[in-house]
């Protein structure tokens, strides 16, 4: 009778589960790129996109991107936007909305890149409390229409979809995280396989880090081991100590 490592790739399971936990991240982000889809007619725009900072904060990735032209959101998926040197990254840094048209004090990049010339262009940022989580841009009437400034309606609009936004993107920070911590789990079961076979997987291997990488995630692995009366406990200190540092952020 075969044993159990001999009657089954135990490393290819464990790579097939990360994949499909993968595939969870990808339809958070199909979700994102439905609501910019549907917000194109509401802001009467024809390229629309989602950017976050990245782990520095210093520039602005294109997290989705939907575009009146084939191909275009592909290019800019691989680009990043200077805070300093962009109208996206001064939104992103006041949390100040700005709506312009021809503007000529912008960062000129993904125009030369994509081929498109921006005529009108408003960036609204995605503001959660304190923090701004990234910025929505809405750029060019549709072909044929008018090219006049956004109006004050289309404008609500795009504060209205980056509301929306908010949620789609503390989703996907979750979901985020949370694969992180499944990774890290996921490294360790395949640790106990014979001979250390999934040791050779690097995306494996780099989620055992997490514990020195995110405090979040130091957190919530501390929290699952609690009994449940341990956790409402936890829960409330956590509670007051985020109510002081809003009310010190708030002096400050």
């Amino acid at each position: 009778m075969a044993s159990a490592n001999q009657s089954a790739d135990w490393p290819a399971l464990a790579e097939m589960m990360s994949d499909r936990f993968g595939r969870l991240i990808e339809r958070v982000l199909d979700n994102l790129r439905e609501l910019l889809a549907a917000a194109r007619p509401l802001v009467n725009c024809a390229e629309s996109a989602l950017l976050v900072p990245n782990a520095k904060g210093t520039h602005l990735r294109f997290l989705v991107s939907v575009n009146s032209k084939p191909g275009v959101a592909e290019i800019v998926m691989q680009m990043s936007v200077p805070c300093d040197r962009s109208i996206a990254g001064c939104v992103f840094s006041t949390g100040q909305l700005i709506a312009m048209a021809n503007p000529d004090d912008f960062y000129q990049e993904v125009d030369q890149k994509t081929g498109l010339k921006t005529s009108e262009y408003l960036v609204t940022p995605v503001v959660d409390g304190e923090e701004i989580l990234g910025v929505a841009t809405f750029v060019n009437r549709p072909e044929g229409q008018p090219r006049e400034p956004f109006n004050q309606r289309e404008i609500e609009c795009s504060v209205r979809v980056a509301d929306l936004a908010v949620a789609g993107l503390r989703f996907y920070r979750r979901m985020l995280l949370q694969q992180k911590l499944f990774e890290s789990d996921l490294h360790r079961a395949t640790q106990r396989f014979a001979g250390g076979a999934a040791a050779a997987n690097t995306s494996l291997d780099d989620a055992t880090q997490i514990q020195d990488q995110s405090p979040l995630a130091r957190v919530i692995m501390d929290l699952e081991k609690m009994s449940p009366p341990d956790q409402e406990l936890a829960a409330d200190l956590l509670g007051v100590l985020a109510s002081h540092a809003r009310g010190n952020a708030m002096n400050w």
